[in-house]
This record gives C-alpha cells, sequence and structure tokens, in this order.
C-alpha cells in the first residue's frame, strides 16, 4: 500500500489515501522523527504529544514564524521561506551554513531518500504553494494576522 513507505506529508489533505491506516501512519511515522505537528487544513493543527520538551519550543522559532506568518506577509518577492525554522543543537551549525540557499532555491515534495534521511526535513508544500512546516506558532501567526486584518475575535481551542 502506498501509505506504509517512509514518505510522510506535513498536511493530512495531502496523503494519497484518507482512510484510518494511512492517518494513523503518517502521524506515527512524524511522531518518531519528532515531527509532532501536523496541518489538516490551514486553519487546524494535529498534535501527537512527543512526551519530551523539542527545540522546537523557542524563543528563535517564535521569532521565525513571527516573520513569516506576519511581519513579512505583505513581501511579494521572489524568495521563498525555509522549508522549517532554524534548529538548536547539533542541527544548527547545518541550518546556519543552508539559510543563505533558501533565498535561492524553489522547494518540491521530498521523500526521505530525496533528503539523504535528514529526519527533520519536511514535505511542505501545499497545492504548489510552499508554506512552513506545520508549528503552533505558525497557527498563533495566521490567527493574529487575521484578528488585525479584520478586527474579529479570534478564539484558538
Amino acid at each position: 500500500m502506498p501509505f506504509l513507505s517512509d514518505y510522510t506529508s506535513a498536511d493530512l489533505t495531502l496523503l494519497g489515501s484518507t482512510s484510518d491506516d494511512a492517518i494513523v501512519h503518517n502521524l506515527s511515522s512524524r511522531w518518531k522523527q519528532k515531527l509532532p505537528y501536523t496541518r489538516i487544513n490551514a486553519t487546524t493543527l494535529v498534535t501527537v504529544n512527543p512526551y519530551e520538551v523539542l527545540a522546537i519550543l523557542n524563543d528563535t522559532y517564535a521569532e521565525f514564524y513571527a516573520d513569516h506568518c506576519y511581519r513579512n506577509v505583505g513581501d511579494v518577492s521572489s524568495e521563498r521561506p525555509p522549508l522549517h525554522a532554524p534548529f538548536d543543537g547539533p542541527h544548527h551549525q547545518r541550518h546556519s551554513q543552508q539559510q543563505s540557499k533558501y533565498k535561492s532555491q524553489q522547494y518540491h515534495h521530498h521523500r526521505p531518500q530525496d533528503r539523504g534521511g535528514d529526519q527533520h526535513s519536511q514535505h511542505s508544500s501545499v497545492h504548489g504553494s510552499n508554506v512552513v512546516a506545520p508549528h503552533p506558532f505558525d497557527l498563533a501567526g495566521k490567527i493574529y494576522l487575521h484578528l488585525r486584518r479584520t478586527g474579529q475575535d479570534q478564539t484558538l481551542v
């Protein structure tokens, strides 16, 4: 079955199958890769408790997502955002070296074999539009932007 591969999607709407097995496999595979967040759509985020504090919950990520989701939304340049926010710990150096490459690269669907085994890269393309990895900071930034644009109160459950 196609959903029983190592390929995972950051957005459940992009799975080839919507069966219970496909969804559970995708969420389980992402959890094992320490990727607890998965989108269902632009306003819904599924979280599988990682049972540990992850490096992706820090001020660096908060700033990255604030810039991407709220501060720089009017920027219509051809720059593509990174697929994921900066890493802490052992991955930080790799990210720093790659940071300058993000501005000139186009991003496509990635399978684990295309990533050279990098478990922290993710599939992050939604219907041809490249977006950052799913994260509560991303959702919060979008909610805040909607509040500022419409003046309507927002609710987050």
